[in-house]
């Protein structure tokens, strides 16, 4: 069957059905409001009775006590009853009142109580009734068509976004390539190497030299002579920062070295002020070519920036996708369950074409 005849054939029914279901309401609460009324009316003979002759004076308090509250609370209920619906929601209420207030009413009204207790039990038995066969006749709310347009409105969407994600991908393509070619134009990546060949060539300078006074910091240090001594003997950066005070150290202590620690401060003294030369050498160009390299950097910024709001826009339009493939799986899953609960209404398979 295909899924229009199908809808139209749900749709007959539901209608035909929740005609029944008002039909059967209109019933039911006739016998309601009787009911109602004819258990009101006990209350008003229960209310007015007088107490059998002869009754304990204490019991006959309790008796009281429990006939004012046992109507009391009755007709309160019994107010807020209108519909079947009411009654349903009220049933539980109205089962707990003679075990709350109708224990000693039994021992002087006892024809009265079960005669109440009786047409509250037939209200219980008819709204059971009444509800079995409202549960036959009430088909599930089904919306096959709203989410077919749906899944298919998600479906539209998708691919739109879709499309839109590949047209900014290829556009950040397009600014990579063009940043790439700009890098290449200003000559940045020739600047970046020959600047690592410059650091690597300090590096090396400061190694050694650094290596050459580790040699003689033990001795040094062993000689506690104090002041730049301490100094050295903590930190062989010292003798690149103030070589003129290390080598008059050095020069100082001399005499008193041996081994290897006095050829290193023959080297040192020998080298040491053209190393620190070379470094100030090194250290200038080094800062010449990174303030050469950030000028032409700044020139890519703009195309830089471009590029940084094309990933943060295509991040977002990634998140937003899953959250549509998200709905519409979420709706797929709905709108298979509800054909199932279609086809199991009209007993046929129900082919889906809108």
């Amino acid at each position: 069957m295909r899924v229009k005849r199908a809808i139209e054939e749900y749709r007959r029914r539901r209608e035909g059905n929740l005609r029944e279901i008002e039909k059967l309401e209109k019933e039911y609460q006739k016998s309601l409001r009787r009911k109602k009324n004819d258990i009101l009316k006990r209350l008003d003979k229960l209310e007015g009775k007088k107490l059998p002759k002869g009754i304990d004076e204490k019991l006959a308090k309790k008796v009281e006590a429990d006939r004012t509250r046992y109507v009391a609370s009755l007709r309160r209920t019994l107010k807020g009853i209108e519909t079947m619906e009411d009654l349903g929601k009220k049933l539980p209420e109205l089962a707990k009142l003679h075990v709350d207030h109708g224990r000693y009413l039994l021992i002087a009204f006892e024809k009265d109580i079960y005669g109440i207790n009786r047409l509250l039990k037939e209200l219980s038995e008819e709204y059971a009734e009444y509800s079995a066969r409202v549960s036959e006749l009430q088909l599930p709310e089904l919306n096959v068509e709203g989410l077919f347009s749906e899944i298919e409105e998600t479906k539209r969407l998708l691919e739109k976004n879709r499309a839109e994600l590949k047209r900014l991908e290829g556009e950040l393509q397009a600014k990579e390539e063009e940043l790439q070619a700009r890098i290449n134009e200003l000559g940045i990546e020739e600047l970046e190497r020959r600047l690592g060949e410059l650091k690597a060539s300090r590096r090396k300078v400061e190694m050694e030299v650094r290596s050459k006074v580790s040699k003689v910091q033990k001795p040094i240090k062993r000689m506690r002579l104090g002041g730049i001594a301490d100094e050295v003997a903590r930190d062989s950066g010292v003798a690149l920062e103030r070589p003129k005070e290390f080598l008059s150290l050095l020069i100082k202590v001399y005499p008193r070295l041996e081994g290897k620690a006095k050829k290193s401060a023959d080297w040192l003294i020998k080298n040491l002020e053209s190393k620190v030369a070379e470094l100030n050498e090194l250290g200038e160009r080094i800062e010449e070519l990174e303030a050469e390299r950030n000028a032409r950097i700044e020139e890519l910024e703009p195309l830089e920036q471009e590029i940084r709001t094309l990933e943060r826009t295509i991040a977002e339009m990634e998140e937003n996708l899953k959250r549509i493939e998200r709905k519409l799986d979420h709706l797929q899953r709905e709108f298979e369950e509800e054909l199932k609960a279609l086809e199991e209404l009209v007993g046929e398979k129900v082919e889906v074409s809108f």
